[in-house]
């Protein structure tokens, strides 16, 4: 459906989005994933129109849209303060885009009661900014932009100013909504849960450039590189002390025998903390010893720290809370080959 092709943008003499390609499917949930100052918001702005690109094109159904004004394009941008406006009540400033375009009182007032109906929002139609919960302000904001019918709804770090639980409750209802009116929905985003939570694909974007674009499941279990496995989720990376073949050796002289070695000079391997085992099964085919030196609890699951003779660094295991631990004790752990990557 979205086709943006060679993107470049530049403020002075720094690129913000340099010659960015991706295409997005009608209907998809697309995250734009990265760093503060990344260029994800400002390549955000270029799809909007709020920012004109210094080159390439962006393609909707395959028309040229790459210099159409905002208002002309069949997108809406649902700006990161919600811009609600303060002396407008609900359902006014769900129904300022359609009053903009002139249409009669009539199909307004049924298009914005149909809307307010479909996003929770009965019984606050009259309640003005400053009376509404954060959750509420996000929803007449999503409804002022859903109400016009976009082709393409762009999300602005849409969770960032809610707290933790609200948060969560406002992931659902966005997946929920972006399922009920079937409109692709692109966000923008610094928060790796965030994306992987909500998104159906994802790119990764650093200092303006596509780094990796695929579902959750492979950006998180098949990062491309060092960058997005220290950026996705939490890795614990082992420096080597020699490579000899398939052959990485730990602080320690032990090693393990990758199952592939495809660079030409990695510098580091990884693995995942949940990967990491207490207990041998089938497929544990490396063993370590440790030792605890900190426990943090996170409900359901706890992180353990543990020191170990293969690693500088502490290493970072979780287990589920059931699990009996102590500290201070040492430790056996287990790992399966396929778990560890090169970088």
């Amino acid at each position: 459906m979205i086709e943006v092709k060679s993107i470049t943008k530049k403020f002075g003499n720094l690129f913000a989005v340099k010659d960015f390609s991706i295409g997005i499917n009608h209907g998809e949930f697309f995250a734009l994933l990265g760093p503060s100052g990344c260029g994800k918001t400002t390549l955000l702005r270029v799809i909007s129109g709020f920012e004109l690109a210094d080159g390439g094109n962006i393609f909707l159904d395959k028309e040229n849209i790459t210099n159409l004004k905002p208002f002309v394009r069949p997108t809406n941008l649902m700006f990161q303060s919600y811009a609600l406006f303060p002396h407008y009540n609900v359902f006014k400033n769900i129904a300022y885009g359609l009053e903009r375009e002139k249409l009669e009182k009539q199909e307004i007032s049924i298009r914005v009661n149909e809307i307010i109906c479909k996003t929770n929002l009965t019984g606050l139609e009259e309640r003005y900014p400053d009376q509404l919960s954060g959750g509420q302000k996000q929803r007449v904001a999503l409804a002022r932009c859903l109400v016009k019918k976009p082709k393409v709804l762009l999300l602005d770090e849409p969770l960032t100013a809610l707290d933790k639980n609200l948060k969560e409750k406002m992931k659902i209802e966005l997946k929920n909504l972006q399922k009920q009116f079937g409109i692709t929905f692109i966000i923008v985003t610094h928060d790796q849960d965030e994306a992987l939570a909500l998104a159906d694909r994802v790119a990764v974007m650093n200092e303006g450039q596509l780094v990796q674009v695929g579902t959750p499941k492979e950006i998180y279990s098949k990062p491309k590189n060092l960058f997005v496995a220290e950026f996705i989720g939490k890795m614990n990376f082992f420096q080597k002390l020699k490579i000899e073949g398939n052959n990485f050796y730990f602080q320690d002289n032990s090693f393990i025998t990758l199952l592939e070695n495809n660079f030409e000079n990695p510098q580091c391997v990884g693995i995942r903390p949940e990967d990491i085992l207490l207990k041998a099964n089938g497929n544990t085919n490396y063993k370590f010893e440790g030792k605890i030196i900190d426990i943090i609890y996170h409900g359901q699951e706890n992180e353990v720290i543990i020191n170990s003779k293969i690693s500088e660094e502490p290493i970072l295991i979780k287990c589920h809370k059931n699990q009996e631990l102590i500290l201070n004790t040492n430790i056996s752990l287990y790992c399966a080959l396929s778990s560890f990557r090169l970088y």
